[in-house]
């Protein structure tokens, strides 16, 4: 499979006319199933850059999950009890965020054209649209951070892009088991000489599948029988688990 995108993106660099810097790439997956055997999965991102300035490229892949509200409480501990003291609600906070690079992105950007193109997991979470006074907000965005980046659902490498003869470049973006359903959205940056000279953008969309979407929909549109049905599946599983106890005993 390997060898055909290599070829692949050996027909894209040969296409290319003298031009500005453009990037055309393409991805492994174009669409994605969620069932219960779901364990994770790697997609293969790949493409080719052509420019005709003399600088060295690196590439940015930024991929940005559906959005959720989080909320983030800071625990203390009062007479032997940790309590929630304060909490922080992030709005519009990507399930999902990867961000992959040739080079560490603080080395080939500047803050500036980081933050103006989000190109970073602190740029992504963005603290301005906090609602409230919140003078400890970057302490709970850290905190946040590290608590995604535990379960595998943010993920950052300054050496996750394979950057080949200075035209093609690839990248495997892993994608954790607790994935949820929504559009992917892909982003690509060219880098040269600090500056984003070429940008691209495409999704794949995350739909569950079989058993695992009937019961996804069971219990956002119908909670009292998706409950009446868990109790009833926990009695059975009870009853049989019982029955086996029994025998083993005889």
């Amino acid at each position: 499979m390997r060898l055909i995108f290599s070829f692949i993106l050996t027909l894209i660099a040969a296409s290319f006319a003298m031009a500005e810097t453009r990037i055309v790439s393409g991805k492994s997956d174009e669409d994605l199933a969620l069932n219960t055997t779901f364990n994770g999965k790697d997609i293969l991102v790949y493409g080719a850059v052509q420019s005709d300035e003399d600088s060295p490229i690196d590439v940015v892949i930024v991929v940005r999950g559906p959005d959720q509200t989080v909320t983030i409480n800071k625990k203390e501990s009062k007479l032997g009890f940790w309590l929630n003291s304060e909490s922080i609600k992030f709005p519009n906070a990507p399930a999902y965020l990867a961000v992959m690079s040739s080079w560490g992105p603080t080395v080939i950007l500047s803050p500036e054209m980081r933050a103006e193109h989000k190109i970073g997991i602190d740029e992504q979470i963005d603290l301005s649209k906090l609602s409230g006074n919140i003078t400890n907000a970057a302490d709970f965005r850290e905190a946040f951070i590290r608590i995604r980046k535990e379960n595998g659902q943010f993920v950052e490498s300054s050496y996750g892009v394979r950057v080949e003869g200075g035209v093609l470049f690839s990248a495997d973006i892993p994608l954790p088991a607790n994935l949820i359903e929504g559009i992917y959205t892909f982003h690509l940056y060219v880098i040269q000489d600090k500056n984003v000279t070429a940008y691209s953008k495409s999704y794949i969309p995350v739909r569950k599948t079989g058993a695992w979407a009937w019961l996804f929909n069971l219990s956002d549109q119908n909670g009292l029988l998706y409950g009446l049905l868990a109790v009833f599946l926990s009695i059975t599983i009870s009853l049989i688990a019982t029955q086996f106890v029994r025998l083993f005993r005889r």
